[in-house]
């Protein structure tokens, strides 16, 4: 695994999917059941993680006026509301209430499995109208 290139996390990744490759392998009845493999022991890679950015208010407006249309939804979403990537992508028109200003994430989308009402900001707001319609 040290031997790979790329980060820590990157190794990590690779980790987990060799894992759950021998995982499959065990329930399928293609490995012992009680007894360990290779995989189990691999270490996780170090991952002191990055610093998250945040995009300036120039940064972000020049972003949008380069995006394409179908794209904004979910740059003004995880932008402006704070949603994370698998929040965004399970949301439907259905769930954002332009008229209360509010986004409905579902627990069974939520990242913290709770359900939640997300505020819109203004700027959202109008960014999502233009796109709604």
């Amino acid at each position: 695994m040290r031997s790979l290139d790329g980060s820590p996390r990157t190794r990590n990744n690779y980790r987990r999917a060799i894992i759950t490759l021998f995982r499959y392998a065990r329930s399928r009845g293609y490995l012992p059941k009680n007894e360990p493999t290779e995989a189990d022991s691999l270490e996780l890679a170090k991952d002191a993680g990055n610093e998250i950015g945040i995009f300036t208010p120039e940064q972000m407006s020049q972003l949008l006026a380069n995006s394409p249309k179908n794209l904004i939804p979910y740059l003004t979403l995880g932008a402006f509301a704070g949603l994370c990537h698998a929040e965004i992508i399970t949301l439907h028109w259905e769930d954002i209430d332009f008229h209360n200003g509010l986004i409905r994430v579902k627990a069974a989308k939520a990242k913290t499995a709770q359900n939640r009402l997300v505020p819109m900001v203004e700027n959202l707001l109008t960014r999502l109208s233009l796109n709604a319609s």
